[in-house]
């Protein structure tokens, strides 16, 4: 059995924490990049709902959390490259202003 998020996985993604973010991305990168997560996730739940046995259907809701939550420390980033204030992204991850900073990195 291969471990959901191993790269050996069909349809790996590195988890945020060995992602390399760019500073900058264009609005449009940033949309495609999500859209991308969120269709991969989709197709994971899918595999799940129709897998036979529960270990099947926690490998594939394993894969989809991992796409969201990459797809979630690369709009926290962009959000920090374009200043945008801890306080802000904490109220938009439903988060106070210091867990946000402690779980997605350091007050700059």
């Amino acid at each position: 059995m291969v471990r959901p998020n191993s790269p050996k996985a069909p349809g790996y993604v590195p988890s945020h924490s060995r992602v390399q973010f760019r500073a900058r991305r264009t609005a449009l990168e940033r949309a495609d990049a999500v859209e991308e997560a969120v269709r991969a996730a989709q197709a994971e739940l899918g595999h799940a709902q129709r897998a036979r046995h529960a270990g099947g259907q926690l490998e594939h809701l394993t894969a989809a959390i991992v796409q969201l939550v990459d797809a979630q420390a690369t709009l926290v980033a962009q959000m920090r490259a374009d200043n945008e204030p801890w306080s802000r992204i904490g109220d938009a991850l439903g988060l106070t202003k210091q867990a946000a900073q402690n779980r997605f990195g350091k007050s700059s």
